[in-house]
């Protein structure tokens, strides 16, 4: 039968703030999906996109539940819970493929597979059995995917961005809370105002995690390391302090010596710096130069400019060229002061290893 059999204040509350989570959903999808869809280069596996068609599953889930919970009894219902679990776990399906696409390891698209396989359970399992293999199975295997990719997306980001992926966490967390306050079991055991209350954890699930997807790059980022290839820390007399290679990238190139001609390399690079800097009348202001399939990514210190060297302009590589500024910044105040210690390589041996830590040089 259904959660509210009758006219009530919990009921009302409940049916009310369904209506709105559906609204958000409708709202941030069209809007993460819009978004996509402007931006010059649209990557499938980016998170705007995945979480635009989740968010669509979601609504869809939410509306059939208001069905079953709220208008329904008997097999009726039961045909509204299927829909609905059929329309969650495609997104499921969906979104779950283009996480394990960021996991460091390969899955095999398990979890992708597992969401159609938990459509056809839905389809031909009777609901006696689907109501629990939904919360006790299916839902802890999602969970536990879910951790492996917060996992991963905590250790590959830093500065705001991993305060927005901690807050898109959260709002997980908060979302599954609601989640089993509305299952059947809960209902049962709790009655109406558990529902009441899941819907409470739902509705602030669901805008908490959109409003950190807003503020999150794709998932494509999460390789970053990958897609840097050298790191210059240059003085500006345009003498190199450090200078690090990427193993994969040195394989490939002969390695570049900190010699005279590496002087002329990074000053010839610190001369296109100034010179577009005077034409666009911001001098040293320039982030970065384009040049086709390699990206030059400036950021600017006491005395010192940091030069990265990689495939793409990352959003991520501007956080950790402002994380290592900062520490640079405050080690090096004072020490700057002499001119003289810019020919003495040990002083620059700490600013290597922040170099090391910050963007993962091993």
């Amino acid at each position: 039968m259904a959660v509210f059999t009758e006219f009530s204040i919990l009921r009302d509350i409940a049916l009310t703030l369904l209506v709105i989570a559906i609204t958000f959903c409708i709202e941030f999808s069209i809007f993460f999906l819009r978004d996509w869809y402007r931006k010059s280069e649209r990557k499938f596996d980016d998170l705007r996109f995945a979480w635009s068609f989740f968010l669509l599953s979601m609504a869809f889930n939410i509306g059939f539940f208001i069905m079953s919970d709220f208008y329904t009894s008997g097999e009726e219902r039961v045909f509204w819970i299927k829909l609905g679990y059929i329309s969650i776990l495609t997104g499921l399906s969906i979104f779950s493929n283009i996480q394990e696409r960021a996991l460091p390891w390969n899955t095999h698209n398990f979890f992708g597979i597992l969401g159609l396989v938990g459509v056809v359970i839905s389809i031909f399992f009777p609901h006696e059995i689907l109501k629990y293999i939904a919360p006790f199975v299916l839902t802890p295997l999602f969970i536990s995917l879910f951790i492996a990719f917060a996992i991963t997306i905590v250790r590959r980001s830093s500065g705001i961005l991993k305060l927005y992926t901690l807050t898109f966490i959260v709002g997980f967390g908060i979302s599954i809370v609601g989640y089993g306050l509305m299952i059947d079991i809960a209902v049962e055991a709790f009655g109406p105002i558990s529902y009441t209350i899941g819907t409470v954890f739902i509705t602030t699930g669901i805008f908490v995690m959109s409003f950190s997807v807003f503020n999150l790059p794709s998932f494509g980022e999460l390789d970053w390391p990958n897609k840097l290839q050298e790191i210059y820390l240059v003085h500006s007399s345009k003498k190199i302090l450090v200078h690090l290679t990427r193993k994969t990238y040195e394989d490939k190139h002969e390695k570049t010596a900190k010699s005279e001609s590496g002087e002329f390399t990074a000053g010839a690079l610190r001369g296109i710096k100034d010179l577009i800097g005077e034409v666009t009348s911001k001098k040293g202001e320039i982030q970065v130069i384009d040049n086709g399939d390699v990206k030059l990514i400036f950021g600017r210190g006491l005395d010192s400019d940091l030069l990265l060297v990689a495939r793409e302009d990352l959003q991520i590589f501007r956080y950790k060229i402002n994380e290592f500024i900062s520490e640079y910044n405050l080690f090096y105040k004072d020490i700057l002061k002499d001119k003289m210690a810019i020919d003495d390589p040990t002083i620059w041996k700490p600013a290597e290893e922040m170099l090391k830590q910050i963007f993962e040089f091993k």
